[in-house]
């Protein structure tokens, strides 16, 4: 039995309302009408919740559903991947930080090279927009319905263009005006 069915019979059996039980966790009846439904699966945080409130086990819950098993293993992926772009972000960040302080106090470095690492650094500082803006833009497509497609928006793809172009032209401006 499906997650949904199995929420409604649980609620039914035990006279509660779907608004009773969107007031206990905190979300709208409509989304608990969705639920019970199967037109959208509950987040983890919400099925942990309703097992208790139902007081039936996460496993029953769970293991009948093949869909909420599936979200819950892309909710997992997700949060991993996060966790590598942000870190991923939080180095270039520190490089075009760094890049910024030899910059700043580089004045025997010489006006071509103090160039070179200033270009780098706002490379650099776009490169990290670019990958912050794009992966958000993912993660609010997978946290989103199940019916979406997990592609960018033409806005996402815009920004990303812009910024890729920025980084090459940059790249070129500094090979062939800047460096000696």
């Amino acid at each position: 039995m499906n997650i949904g069915a199995q929420l409604q019979q649980q609620r039914k059996k035990l006279n509660y309302t779907q608004e009773e039980i969107a007031e206990k966790i905190h979300v709208s009846r409509q989304t608990i009408s969705s639920w019970e439904n199967s037109k959208s699966l509950p987040d983890i945080t919400s099925v942990i919740l309703l097992s208790d409130i139902y007081d039936l086990s996460l496993d029953n819950l769970l293991k009948g559903d093949r869909k909420m098993i599936e979200k819950i293993e892309a909710e997992e992926k997700l949060k991993k991947a996060n966790e590598r772009i942000t870190r991923a972000c939080q180095g270039i960040s520190v490089i075009a930080i760094t890049m910024s302080v030899i910059f700043s106090f580089g004045g025997s470095l010489g006006l071509d090279l103090q160039i070179v690492i200033s270009t780098l650094a706002i490379i650099l500082a776009l490169l990290n927009l670019s990958i912050l803006t794009v992966f958000n833009e993912y993660r609010q497509t997978v946290e989103g319905t199940e019916q979406k497609k997990k592609t960018l928006s033409p806005k996402s793809r815009i920004i990303l263009a812009f910024i890729l172009a920025l980084v090459v032209i940059s790249y070129f401006v500094i090979i062939f005006f800047f460096v000696k």
